[in-house]
């Protein structure tokens, strides 16, 4: 007999439930296969090891579709542990972005007992008779996730890699375009564009060879053509210790030098 209340039909019966022999028993059949698990959406509770020089981290996942009875009152899972998580890897090289907490992702259930396999990461038999349950789920992240505030975009032009705060990496066939707050370099088959302030202070002091400190005030600078300069030297001397040549003992000053 149908189960009937004043609010409709109870569960998943309807009025041909129990019509005939074919409908009871298809019906449950159909319990039975509700009773598998196979994919839903899961919400990260917990993260344990991963990282940068780690293999990739379980999670402990809760269900996030409610539990329903035949009036749809609901009951929340509870929290499915010891799940591994998705790194993509191949071989020894990966890009690693390890779940954390409040991450939503893909809840998938194996068709076979995987403990055996996730213990020795080796094949092996099922660990037990059991089909399609949630004790078998490996998570797969992220879903309906929000915009992030870091990340490495590739695209048809190229590849981009923000950073929190703004500053960026641009890689494509053209150049590279690297963007640190006032810091803008452009390098490319052009050359090289340095784009940034320039401060110079407005006092002399010290004497050379003697570890003292040259500034020149506030300024900004503008150079064209070829500019040089390693590990701050002059005429291929070091700055604090460069001579002049070709200087004759005596009260005057030197020219510039060599």
């Amino acid at each position: 007999m149908n189960d009937v209340t004043s609010d409709g039909y109870v569960g998943r019966e309807d009025p041909t439930t129990a019509q005939d022999d074919f409908n009871a028993q298809a019906f449950l059949i159909q319990q039975i296969l509700n009773g598998n698990w196979t994919i839903t959406l899961g919400q990260v509770k917990s993260v344990t090891g991963g990282g940068a020089t780690a293999s990739p981290p379980v999670v402990s996942v809760q269900p996030m579709v409610n539990q329903t009875d035949g009036q749809v009152n609901p009951t929340p899972h509870g929290n499915i542990n010891n799940v591994p998580a998705f790194r993509l890897q191949g071989g020894s090289g990966a890009f690693i972005a390890d779940p954390v907490v409040g991450d939503i992702g893909l809840l998938a259930c194996a068709m076979s007992d995987i403990s055996a396999v996730k213990q020795n990461k080796a094949p092996a038999n099922p660990g037990s008779f059991r089909t399609f349950s949630p004790s078998d789920a490996m998570y797969f992240g992220a879903l309906l996730g929000a915009a992030p505030s870091q990340y490495v975009q590739i695209t048809p032009n190229g590849i981009n890699i923000v950073f929190p705060g703004g500053a960026s990496v641009a890689l494509s066939s053209s150049g590279i375009v690297l963007n640190f707050g006032s810091l803008n370099i452009s390098l490319g088959s052009g050359g090289a564009v340095f784009n940034c302030p320039v401060a110079f202070a407005s006092t002399v002091s010290g004497e050379a060879g003697g570890g003292g400190t040259i500034n020149f005030g506030n300024a900004s600078t503008t150079t064209t053509g070829t500019q040089t300069m390693a590990d701050a030297t002059i005429g291929g001397r070091d700055f604090l210790s460069h001579a002049h040549t070709g200087v004759q003992p005596g009260g005057g000053d030197t020219g510039p030098p060599a």
